[in-house]
């Protein structure tokens, strides 16, 4: 169908060299955790990862362009976290979802997380035209939040050096993102739930940690506190150009308390000349989910321009955040609330400018749990499925295995095979509604 979206980006190749070309040029440097790590060199392709992609993708449809894949139902984004800034994995994340074929990839709107998301896409596109594979290069999109209270902006923090030497450190154990270090008596080192961190100070990794909160309530003593990452604007109207979208997180209360309106205000102008899509980001807002969604549309198109007027809105409905990784289940909130969502059918869903896509506990499992319904690769369908802390937790395991020393993941043949052999089953599960025969093996969860 001819696309809505007013400036289609260039074809894979060009873009892939555009952004080839504005990493090179901008020697983005960023340092996680306080050491050096330089992103913007143009390293050799590794003839491994060469050989690496060409097993793995030889046969793999040749992949749509973001917009085509959202009008047809197959849009996949990666969420690497609104308040996620581990830089070394999200550069990899970026590069294994590109080549997988994902269209999407949701970024904190901090320059250091952009430009490491920017040398990932780089480096697949480079690997890919070395393998002689087609590779799209993926929306980049930057989250926001209109509010205080959202659960996605939000970090961890407590005096490792305060807890009782008995404590049996349950906050270590339930950590999806690894981000707690803790001090191992008598050793001057450190422990942690996968390893590997003794450069880590000790209590929350800040970069590492994106806000899930599990850890808060197993802590037996209540030591363990939350406070807000903030989102400067003023850095965000920056950033926009660098990017093709931009997701505004939405909570109840939000619409009719004037908090939605006051942040548009403030990025909307910019966001309808510079953006190919806008997503918004809502919960479950109860009886009055359509109302608000509508009150929310008319926010958007009120400046009466024509630019507002043609800007495809994503809604995606958040079941149950950051949960992917818990369990089987974890996305049937999402799914019921996108099935609600579509039933009611308060917005024109489908019709060139709004689209659904389901988010909060996707998984595994949430390809086949959407098929069910009837509600995946099919007309009235939801257009498309954003993985969060799922995707990032199977993969980050695989990463987990890189040699000390080792930063990008394509420089490891083994390691590259099986990060990319996982992101692109889950990926392949939404965008050719496959089932994945051996689900165990991208992350083991409960029932």
């Amino acid at each position: 169908r001819p696309s809505p979206i007013r400036a289609m980006p260039p074809p894979s190749s060009v873009r892939c060299v555009l952004i080839i070309a504005a990493v090179a040029s901008t020697g983005a440097v960023a340092r996680p955790g306080g050491a050096g790590f330089a992103f913007g060199a143009a390293r050799p392709v590794p003839s491994a990862a060469v050989e690496v992609v060409r097993e793995a993708l030889h046969s793999a449809p040749p992949p749509l362009a973001p917009a085509d894949s959202l009008h047809a139902g197959r849009w996949v984004k990666l969420i690497c976290g609104a308040s996620n800034q581990d830089v070394p994995a999200i550069r990899n994340l970026a590069l294994v979802f590109t080549l997988s074929g994902v269209d999407c990839i949701d970024l904190c709107a901090d320059a250091a997380v952009l430009a490491a998301a920017e040398e990932g896409v780089a480096a697949a596109c480079r690997i890919g035209e070395s393998a002689r594979v087609p590779v799209r290069a993926p929306w980049l999109m930057l989250s926001v939040q209109d509010g205080e209270d959202d659960v996605h902006f939000r970090k961890a923090t407590f005096d490792a050096s305060a807890c009782p030497a008995e404590c049996p450190r349950p906050c270590v154990a339930v950590c999806p993102a690894d981000a707690i270090a803790m001090p191992v008596a008598g050793e001057g080192s450190v422990e942690h739930a996968q390893g590997g961190m003794d450069a880590l100070p000790h209590g929350v990794a800040e970069d590492r940690c994106y806000g899930c909160g599990r850890c808060v309530p197993v802590c037996p003593y209540d030591r363990i506190n939350t406070y807000l990452h903030a989102t400067d604007l003023a850095h965000v109207r920056e950033l926009l150009h660098r990017v093709d979208a931009l997701e505004i997180h939405t909570r109840p209360g939000h619409v009719g308390g004037g908090q939605f309106a006051a942040l548009w205000a403030e990025l909307g102008v910019e966001a309808t000349r510079a953006l190919e899509l806008l997503a918004i980001s809502a919960p479950d807002l109860g009886p009055t989910m359509g109302e608000d969604m509508r009150a929310l549309d008319a926010i958007v198109r009120g400046e009466g321009s024509q630019a507002a007027a043609q800007l495809p809105l994503m809604w995606q409905l958040d079941g149950r955040p950051m949960s992917g990784d818990v369990g089987k289940g974890a996305s049937a909130p999402a799914v019921e609330l996108a099935a609600r969502v579509i039933a009611e059918h308060p917005v024109p869903l489908g019709e060139g400018v709004h689209f659904t896509s389901v988010a909060g506990g996707a998984n595994a499992h949430t390809a086949h749990r959407l098929a069910v319904r009837g509600l995946l690769n099919t007309e009235g369908g939801v257009h498309g499925v954003a993985f969060g802390s799922y995707a990032r937790r199977a993969i980050g395991r695989v990463l987990a295995e890189l040699p000390e020393g080792t930063f990008n993941v394509e420089e490891n043949g083994a390691v590259f095979a099986r990060a990319l052999e996982l992101a692109h089953e889950l990926v392949a599960g939404v965008k050719h509604a496959s089932v994945i025969e051996d689900d165990s093996k991208l992350l083991p969860v409960d029932e």
